[in-house]
């Protein structure tokens, strides 16, 4: 199997695929939860658990404190939605944990039901998401807060 971290084809047993997606998920009630330092830090270590569970890779993220996006890869065998609620659904268990979170959320509801999902195929694409998700910070000193490194 060959597989690599950046927008290069992928060869495994009689499939040939490029498939990255661009997917936003966003806090509920739209509130800025994602500032702080430890939340962001705690959140990218939940997304990094999920990935490794399920063989997920996470090119790059970025939030802006109520949204957060992500260029992330997949099997082909994974349906995006699927990929979706993996990385929301177990996240927001783990979010929930922070009590100054859970006291300003819903019991169990750390995500919007909101989302989007977009493809990306072409090298211009990933380098047009990529500044996108980047330029999703507050300001520049966000940006060196989570260099979020590839799996």
């Amino acid at each position: 199997m060959l597989l690599r971290r950046n927008m290069e084809i992928v060869y495994w047993n009689h499939c040939v695929y490029q498939i990255w997606y661009h997917q936003v998920f966003v806090v509920k009630y739209r509130k800025k939860l994602l500032i702080r330092d430890d939340h962001i830090q705690y959140l990218k270590e939940a997304i990094q658990e999920v990935c490794e569970k399920y063989n997920y890779v996470i090119n790059e993220i970025g939030t802006d404190g109520d949204h957060v996006h992500l260029f992330v890869w997949a099997w082909w065998s994974e349906s995006p939605s699927k990929i979706m609620w993996n990385i929301k659904g177990l996240t927001a268990k783990k979010m929930l944990k922070i009590p100054s979170i859970n006291k300003k959320l819903w019991w169990w509801s750390f995500w919007s039901s909101w989302w989007y999902i977009g493809t990306i195929w072409e090298w211009t694409s990933e380098q047009v998401v990529r500044r996108y998700i980047k330029n999703q910070w507050l300001d520049e000193n966000y940006l060196n807060r989570l260099e979020f490194t590839q799996l």
